[in-house]
């Protein structure tokens, strides 16, 4: 839990001396929320190739994102995202079947750059570092009649680069968003925007 840890105590430093900094000058960014949803991330595209073609299921990654500006055009803020993948029962070439579940949990800390600020439309670059928690259980027959659990669990590194992100607000305070990038949070993020 020590990267979680780290994650979370650097953010909120970060995050508190900015808000200090910045409280004598009006700030051109609004602090926003999101929630997306994206499709594949990394973990997903290497099951994918590791193993037959076809054998998961994915859901998400489905992404909360908290931003806050802290110059004219860069902005800090935390994404927290969840994913989880399930496969179908598989067979080794010795006969032995067995199926998984895995569930991925991620937090970074991200940073934007806004090439355009406009009051309906924003396009931004960006990138983020934080980790992942990793968590994994299932079933194996290896031919004794009776079914082994599996249970595996890690963490580690995790990343994600921007190349371009786009926001429209048709009203104001909410609006729609969409990201292309790659790294534990997706290739393709679409999702709701909130201006607080």
């Amino acid at each position: 839990m020590k990267p979680l840890t780290l994650t979370l105590l650097a953010s909120i430093i970060i995050l508190s001396l900015t808000a200090q900094k910045n409280t004598t000058t009006k700030q051109p960014l609004t602090n926003t929320i999101a929630l997306g949803y994206s499709w594949p991330n990394i973990p997903a595209l290497a099951l994918s190739v590791d193993v037959e073609k076809g054998f998961f299921s994915p859901f998400g990654p489905l992404t909360l994102h908290y931003e806050k500006g802290i110059s004219k055009r860069i902005s800090l803020g935390l994404i927290a995202a969840y994913s989880k993948a399930k496969s179908k029962q598989l067979t080794e070439p010795g006969g032995n079947t067995y199926h998984y579940n895995i569930r991925l949990f991620t937090m970074l800390v991200n940073s934007n750059f806004y090439y355009i600020l406009k009051p309906k439309v924003q396009l931004y670059s960006g990138a983020g570092i934080g980790f992942f928690n990793l968590g994994a259980d299932g079933e194996a027959d290896l031919g004794t009649g009776t079914p082994e659990k599996l249970k595996d669990a890690g963490s580690g590194f995790a990343f994600q680069l921007n190349v371009i992100g786009v926001k429209y607000y048709p009203n104001g305070k909410i609006g729609f968003a969409a990201e292309i990038g790659a790294g534990y949070n997706g290739i393709l993020n679409i999702g709701l925007t909130y201006k607080l």
